[in-house]
């Protein structure tokens, strides 16, 4: 099976990456693949135990 592995320097700290990332309420900004981003169980931000939908 084909795989690739793409790389980029991020202008900003790996952090602020993560936290929009895992940003749920601006997902779809970035994420063109997805129709819909939330989270299930009324979890309100990403963290051990969420879950997404």
């Amino acid at each position: 099976m084909p795989s690739a592995t793409v790389q980029q320097q991020m202008p900003v700290a790996s952090a602020k990456v993560f936290a929009l990332l895992h940003d749920y309420s601006r997902r779809l900004e970035w994420d063109t693949l997805l129709r819909d981003a939330r989270l299930t169980q009324d979890h309100q931000q990403a963290s051990q135990g969420a879950t997404e939908h």
